[in-house]
């Protein structure tokens, strides 16, 4: 897996078990994604990533739900997308 990738994967993970104040659809939306970038990141096989679109959907949904509440994680998470995009 890319270096770049799973670094900004990672930091996703990092920042979305951090993300407080949102309602509980938006809640589970990230709870689904953040088992999405877990599967992805214990995949050690060292292979690029698959495409994932459950994945690239929920976050689409995330960023727009977020954009407005949470810019930083929004920037993070239209990252992970564009890498998705190219996968």
């Amino acid at each position: 897996m890319d270096e770049k990738f799973r670094q900004s994967l990672q930091q996703l993970h990092d920042e979305l078990e951090q993300t407080q104040a949102v309602d509980p659809e938006t809640r589970q939306l990230l709870e689904h994604l953040m088992n999405d970038i877990r599967a992805t990141l214990g995949d050690s096989s060292g292979k690029p990533p698959r495409r994932n679109d459950a994945m690239a959907q929920r976050l689409q949904e995330s960023i727009e739900r977020l954009e407005e509440s949470h810019p930083n994680l929004v920037l993070t998470l239209g990252r992970v997308l564009d890498h998705l995009a190219r996968v």
